[in-house]
């Protein structure tokens, strides 16, 4: 059988004994957005039928400050990828008798997003970004920019993520990919030396369409 028709996925909610592993035969519908605009990347996924004691391990309030992580591999056969990383930002189950969907709202960076605030001071020679992803206890540190070093201290208040995004320069970019931040100048950097291919003979079902600076198409599952 050709691999690209035996679709697998492994989604994990949780960490260590508390997490929901899930797997096929069990369905999951799910869209995921990535990009490095200033907005988090997000996934939204609806889980059907999960047992009770593993579907109530997940449900969280919007309010709720509670770290939930979750990761998704999607991939053919047993080649995963892994495609999203964050945390569950919302988790509730709506009964649809006959069916019970767990829908989940993820959030790459979120948690940290929200709550993580500072309030430091920064010694003059010292580079602040990466003193400030040390308050994000869930995001490591990525591709980072080589910036100016601070030529005195300085006290930095506020949450964290506007604190970082504050000290950009104009052609600097701060986002969070798979819980890693990363600050890249446009048009100069970029935080992967690999280069997908995308064509008919890796999946490509159709006709590639440019609006702007954007390219659109449609493709198989291609991690």
């Amino acid at each position: 059988m050709n691999d690209r028709f035996d679709r697998n996925y492994e989604l994990v909610i949780g960490l260590g004994n508390e997490a929901v592993i899930i797997r096929p035969p069990i369905r999951v519908v799910f869209t995921a957005d990535k990009s490095i605009a200033s907005a988090l990347n997000t996934m939204k996924a609806e889980i059907f039928n999960l047992r009770e004691s593993r579907r109530l391990k997940i449900v969280k309030d919007a309010e709720e400050v509670k770290y939930i992580p979750v990761q998704l591999k999607v991939g053919y056969g047993d080649k995963l990828q892994l495609i999203f990383r964050g945390s569950v930002h919302v988790a509730k189950n709506s009964p649809e008798l006959p069916e019970i969907i767990t829908a989940i709202d993820c959030k790459d960076g979120g948690f940290d997003f929200i709550n993580s605030y500072t309030s430091k001071t920064i010694n003059g020679g010292d580079d602040y970004i990466p003193q400030l992803v040390s308050d994000m206890p869930n995001t490591r540190e990525g591709k980072i920019a080589k910036g100016d070093s601070l030529i005195r201290p300085k006290v930095l208040v506020g949450p964290t993520m506007d604190l970082i995004r504050s000290g950009l320069k104009k052609d600097e970019y701060a986002y969070i990919d798979d819980e890693a931040l990363h600050v890249i100048r446009d048009k100069q950097q970029v935080i992967d030396n690999i280069v997908p291919v995308v064509n008919s003979r890796t999946g490509l079902k159709n006709t590639p369409e440019r609006e702007k600076l954007k390219v659109t198409f449609q493709t198989m599952m291609n991690p």
